[in-house]
């Protein structure tokens, strides 16, 4: 028996009303619904039934704290309002409500669960730890930690990366706590010793998150936690805290990924490019282990996949698989690691912030760190040279272009510049030029 029917209006905090839809799921909290605001707004309602948590005084003052600061970035699933305390103690609160079209990150590292679990692109995986990383930075940016890091936080879109946060009532200001630890085999070390989730602990979680999107399997199982004989808690705590051995460790072959156990470990790993291999070697190894201070921070993540966006290469050579792209810095430059053709057309833009972003067909062009592309590469049917590959401007703004021998030309929205070495395009708040050898 559910605690309400669709139909039942509750009061927010603020005297309006909500009403209740159907129920969306139901965990040791408490039960998720859809509802309708007085506007008419679609929104999720949480309702709060742990006995715990309705009596915590403290608890409820930290959600109406968090109704009114805001969210520190758009894809956390924030709470916007709480509803009115009911004198048990028992509240809720509305946030966002999850599109249809984003699926549990969980479902990605166990295809049973929903077929469509899986990226449809490098492009897409790359932006979705991205976005990611870049939330959990902005978080740390706040002076508050998440505490409870683990697949079951995010909702991606397969086909383009998008990433919306939930379970935001977890959040504390760092070096506080209100009885969240964590969820096993996410946990650090000395979360699992007892200590304080802290940004620090979050840092490993990140790591741990990240490795899946790029490789599925966990990042500690292997050869060793296979050959446990009996999982029980406390050697579950053991193999993946402070005992774990990362199953790519330099210096210790002992949990290597088992073919037959783990096959995407074992041969994803070799497709990536060795500076993303070096990344989680050191955010994994024993010394992050040990170490909290010594783990990345979420801000050198971010960084890290801007780098490898930047290096993203399509391949068109396959009709029936049109988005299929790879890491360049994995095999020679130009080369499809699928098909093993070079992948033409192939430029690099040159920008003065010191990247080299490589253009192929159908890749979008991103001229900083954020998520909203200024360009598309695509063909162009030029006077004299035929077909050629060339930059469509999706920014909404012009690009003034300098031609080698030419006058200066403006580029407006929706228009193309053709790929010839030498060319420059200045994006507004960054400029670039074009070192492109040919076809």
């Amino acid at each position: 028996m559910h605690l309400f029917s669709p139909g039942t209006r509750l009061r927010l905090a603020d005297g309006t009303t909500v009403t209740v839809g159907a129920l969306l799921g139901a965990g040791g909290q408490g039960e998720v619904y859809r509802v309708r605001t007085a506007r008419g707004a679609e929104m999720a309602l949480k309702w709060y039934t742990a006995p715990a948590l309705c009596a915590d005084d403290a608890f409820h003052a930290s959600m109406q704290a968090k109704c009114e600061a805001g969210a520190p970035s758009p894809v956390f699933l924030w709470p916007v309002a709480l509803t009115e305390r009911r004198p048990d103690g028992s509240f809720g609160y509305i946030m966002p409500l999850r599109p249809d079209d984003f699926i549990e990150l969980g479902d990605f590292f166990c295809i049973d669960r929903n077929p469509d679990a899986w990226f449809r692109s490098n492009m897409a995986k790359v932006c979705a730890a991205m976005r990611i990383a870049d939330s959990f930075s902005r978080l740390h940016l706040t002076g508050c930690c998440y505490q409870d890091i683990n697949d079951g936080n995010f909702f991606v879109n397969p086909h383009t990366g998008e990433v919306l946060v939930c379970d935001n009532d977890n959040i504390v200001v760092d070096g506080t706590w209100h009885g969240i630890a964590g969820k096993p085999r996410y946990m650090a070390p000395e979360v699992i010793a007892g200590d304080t989730p802290r940004m620090t602990s979050d840092r490993l979680s990140l790591s741990i998150i990240l490795y899946r999107i790029f490789m599925t399997d966990h990042p500690f199982e292997g050869r060793a936690t296979a050959s446990a004989t009996v999982m029980t808690p406390e050697a579950e705590n053991r193999l993946f805290g402070a005992g774990a051995v990362f199953c790519h460790d330099p210096d210790n072959d002992s949990n290597r990924p088992d073919p037959a156990l783990h096959p995407n470990s074992a041969l994803f790993w070799e497709q990536m490019p060795p500076v993303l291999r070096n990344a989680f070697c050191a955010a994994l190894s024993r010394r992050a282990l040990a170490e909290p201070k010594s783990r990345p921070s979420a801000a050198r993540w971010k960084a890290m996949m801007v780098a490898l966006r930047a290096c993203l290469l399509s391949c068109r050579a396959d009709r029936n698989d049109p988005l299929h792209d790879f890491l360049a810095d994995s095999r020679p430059p130009g080369f499809c690691p699928r098909c093993g053709l070079p992948v033409s057309p192939f430029a690099t833009l040159a920008l003065d912030n010191g990247t080299a972003y490589r253009l192929s067909s159908g890749k979008e062009l991103f001229v900083d760190d954020g998520f909203i592309p200024a360009g598309i590469c695509t063909m162009l049917n030029v006077r004299g040279r035929g077909v050629v590959p060339g930059l469509e401007n999706r920014s909404g703004r012009a690009w003034k272009v300098t031609v080698p021998g030419s006058r200066p030309a403006s580029a407006e929205p929706g228009c193309a510049v053709a790929f010839a070495d030498g060319v420059g395009i200045d994006f507004g708040n960054i400029k670039g030029t074009i070192i492109y050898p040919g076809v």
